[in-house]
């Protein structure tokens, strides 16, 4: 059943870029939402699902895009964090549906993410979950939001006692699978739990909320991982890429979590890097 619209009533005044930002994406909402309640993926043809695939993708990019240009027709809208415009004195960086794979399914999680650069530095993380109608945001030495809360990281001190998200198959692709394998099976037996839910996006925003206490991509992180870092350091966490082993065949490991995970999976990777 699909989640109503329900007024938004935050009380403190949103960033510009941020208002804007979440405008654009409520717009793009419900046609998304139209395409939800629908006979999963596993039921379509390879063509048809490619088909179905770019034009969702391509739809929702440029809702969003035609949202911020009519807003600011002098920013740059981008769709990776390379191609940030250093001409520009405002950048954005889109992804318009994180967690694909969950949406082809009618799975839950699947979200938006926007990051909003000045001067190539970021300022702003949006996370928009378009099922719930939910919002993550984040400006730079501010605040950081979930709907009208105030977001913070978990305290949980021991990796013992924590729950941790691991990205998927978008680590995988880029990493030796001995390397997944052997990280993800250490991070197993240190942790309470973990979690793939195939959005990174959420993830993050989930670390900043303190439902999770971290999340780690071994490999390259996803998009949506990079573009809401900013909420979980605006919420007392860290989120970078760990410095271990520099060799040739070094595999990046990017972890979000609150100060005391952080430090134990740096220490617990850093065994394993030497």
């Amino acid at each position: 059943m699909l989640a109503f619209a329900r007024p938004y009533t935050r009380t403190l005044p949103l960033e510009p870029f941020v208002r804007i930002a979440l405008r654009a994406a409520r717009k793009s909402r419900w046609q998304l939402l139209n395409t939800y309640d629908r006979p999963p993926a596993s039921r379509m043809g390879q063509h048809a699902l490619q088909t179905f695939v770019n034009g969702t993708r391509n739809r929702l990019l440029r809702s969003l895009q035609t949202a911020i240009h009519d807003a600011y027709p002098e920013h740059a809208v981008r769709t990776s964090v390379d191609d940030v415009d250093q001409n520009s004195e405002v950048s954005w960086v889109i992804q318009p549906l994180d967690g694909i794979s969950n949406f082809l399914r009618s799975l839950d999680d699947f979200c938006a993410s926007v990051a909003i650069y000045e001067h190539d530095e970021l300022q702003h993380s949006i996370v928009y979950h378009y099922l719930q109608d939910d919002e993550y945001f984040a400006t730079r030495e501010l605040e950081a939001m979930f709907n009208r809360n105030r977001l913070r990281v978990s305290s949980i001190g021991s990796l013992g006692q924590s729950v941790i998200a691991v990205s998927g198959s978008s680590s995988m692709s880029r990493t030796p699978k001995s390397d997944f394998h052997e990280l993800n099976a250490l991070l197993s037996s240190a942790a309470q739990g973990i979690r793939v839910s195939g959005s990174a996006g959420m993830d993050v925003a989930r670390v900043a909320q303190g439902k999770l206490d971290a999340f780690v991509s071994i490999g390259t992180p996803p998009l949506a991982a990079q573009l809401a870092s900013l909420l979980v350091t605006e919420s007392g966490g860290f989120a970078r890429c760990l410095e271990l082993d520099q060799s040739e065949d070094y595999t990046p490991i990017y972890v979000a979590a609150n100060p005391r995970i952080h430090s134990e999976l740096q220490n617990l990777f850093g065994q394993t890097a030497t």
